[in-house]
């Protein structure tokens, strides 16, 4: 009976040894699995941005370079345009024949119901003001509205069901977006059980009272003045 038992407990070992060793390579499978996920983020955002860009080129220079329309004729002379013949010319007149009297009144008319067209003013563009939040403020205020730690995935639902208006983003955007608050000192990044959790990280109160009021600070650094 005592050697039944003895193997078993070698096999109980043997196998606890081998459940962590499994755990192990499953965390760090998570990790390198994780990594790869923010790469491939990364590179795609790099691809929408060049296509954008490559967008924007090409169309400048469509632009800058307009095509001739192919019923144009190529000289500077239009082929449609009637030419001016000698007896379509203007008559010169006479140096001592007077301009007719009613010719500088027909000019004047002319340009007093010119003038008003002239004086009106273009109606203003309706301004459009571009008030739509960005990304990395509606993270910001999914972490400053609660101090427990949440993973992507629940940054993702809370970001769906506050704006049903926006585009959802995908979880490695988001991803990126809280690492680099991360990186700014704005939020902590834990790994609990394999999976990752990001936390607002807040400034201490020592640091906030260090950070007094400048009067304060100086009154209390004026001399004392010495009695007599």
């Amino acid at each position: 009976m005592s050697n039944n038992n003895t193997i078993q407990d070698r096999y109980a070992t043997r196998l606890a040894e081998d459940l962590d060793n499994n755990a192990n390579e499953q965390e760090k499978v998570r990790v390198q699995l994780a990594d790869l996920q923010s790469q491939l983020a990364q590179l795609e955002q790099e691809q929408a941005w060049l296509t954008q860009l490559q967008g924007t080129v090409v169309g400048a220079q469509s632009a800058a370079t307009p095509e001739q329309p192919a019923n144009e004729a190529p000289s500077g002379d239009r082929a449609d345009e009637p030419k001016v013949t000698s007896s379509a010319q203007p008559v010169p007149r006479p140096r001592g024949q007077k301009k007719p009297a009613g010719e500088p009144a027909a000019r004047k008319a002319k340009k007093k119901t010119a003038a008003p067209k002239a004086g009106t003013k273009p109606k203003p563009a309706a301004s459009r003001s571009s008030t739509e939040p960005t990304l990395r403020s509606l993270v910001v205020d999914i972490l400053a509205a609660s101090s427990e730690p949440r993973m992507v995935s629940e940054f993702v639902d809370a970001l769906a069901k506050q704006h049903p208006d926006r585009a959802t983003p995908s979880a490695p955007v988001v991803r990126n977006t809280l690492e680099s608050l991360v990186a700014k000192g704005l939020a902590e990044r834990a790994r609990q059980q394999g999976s990752v959790f990001y936390t607002p990280l807040t400034p201490s109160a020592a640091d906030a009272g260090d950070a007094g009021d400048p009067a304060e600070a100086a009154a209390s650094a004026k001399p004392v003045p010495a009695t007599a």
